[in-house]
C-alpha cells in the first residue's frame, strides 16, 4: 500500500471525490486503514505528552497509552462500528462489515490529525491558570485545578475544531451512504438512531446507578 496516496485520497473524501472512494476500495484493506490512523494518532499523542511531561515519564505514559489505545480501538471496532454497521444493514445497506470499518477509519484519519494539531497548539500557545474547585472534605483545604485560559486564540481554535467536527460527520454520513448504496437521508437516519440509542443507554445506566446508590443508603 502507498501510504502517501492513501492519505491523499482519504483527505479528498471530504470534498466528495468519487475517484478517491474507488481508490481506497481497491487498494486499501480495512486493517491497513486502521493501522495508518492508529500510528498517526500515536505520533500526535507522543508529541503532546513530551510537551507537557518530562522525557522519561512522558515516554512511559506514551507506551502505556499505546497499549490502552490499541485495546480501545479493538473494542471500538467490534462494538461501536459493528453497531453502526448493523443499523446500516437494517436500513438497507449492502456493504460488508470490513467496508464499513475501512471507510469509517479512512474518514477519521483527517479528523485525528486536526484534533492532534489542536492539542499541540493549545499546549504551546494557550496559557494555563489555576482555579479553585472548592473545599476538600473536613480538612478545609482549598482544591485547585489547572485549566486553559479562554483567550481569543483558544476560542478560535475551539470554533475551528467544532466546525471541522461537523464537516467530518457530514462526510462520514455521505461516504457510508455511497459505500452501502443507500440515500444520504437513510445514512443520516443511522447517525441519529445511533446517537439516540447511545443517549438512552447512558440514561439507563445513570438511572440504575442512582437506584443502587439510593438503596444502599438504607442498609
Amino acid at each position: 500500500m502507498d501510504v502517501f496516496n492513501f492519505l491523499k485520497n482519504s483527505f479528498r473524501l471530504y470534498v466528495g471525490n468519487n475517484s478517491s472512494l474507488k481508490y481506497i476500495d481497491k487498494n486499501v484493506s480495512w486493517f491497513q486503514a486502521i493501522i495508518v490512523g492508529f500510528v498517526i494518532g500515536q505520533i500526535f499523542s507522543l508529541i503532546f505528552i513530551l510537551l507537557s511531561e518530562s522525557f522519561a515519564s512522558g515516554i512511559f505514559m506514551w507506551i502505556v497509552g499505546v497499549f490502552v489505545s490499541a485495546l480501545l480501538v479493538g473494542l471500538g471496532i467490534y462494538i461501536f462500528i459493528g453497531f453502526i454497521h448493523l443499523l446500516y444493514k437494517w436500513l438497507g445497506g449492502q456493504a460488508k462489515f470490513v467496508d464499513t470499518i475501512k471507510f469509517s477509519s479512512s474518514v477519521g484519519i483527517l479528523s485525528g490529525i486536526v484534533y492532534g494539531i489542536f492539542e499541540i497548539l493549545r499546549e504551546l500557545f494557550v496559557p494555563v491558570i489555576k482555579v479553585s474547585s472548592g473545599i476538600f472534605g473536613f480538612s478545609g483545604a482549598e482544591v485547585t485545578e489547572s485549566v486553559y485560559q479562554m483567550t481569543p486564540f483558544y476560542i478560535f481554535l475551539i470554533l475551528v475544531v467544532l466546525a471541522f467536527a461537523i464537516w467530518s460527520i457530514v462526510t462520514q454520513i455521505k461516504v457510508l451512504a455511497k459505500v452501502h448504496k443507500i440515500s444520504n437521508l437513510r445514512s443520516l437516519g443511522v447517525f441519529c438512531l445511533s446517537i439516540l440509542i447511545f443517549v438512552l443507554i447512558v440514561l439507563l445506566i445513570f438511572i440504575i446507578g442512582a437506584m443502587l446508590f439510593s438503596s444502599s443508603l438504607f442498609f
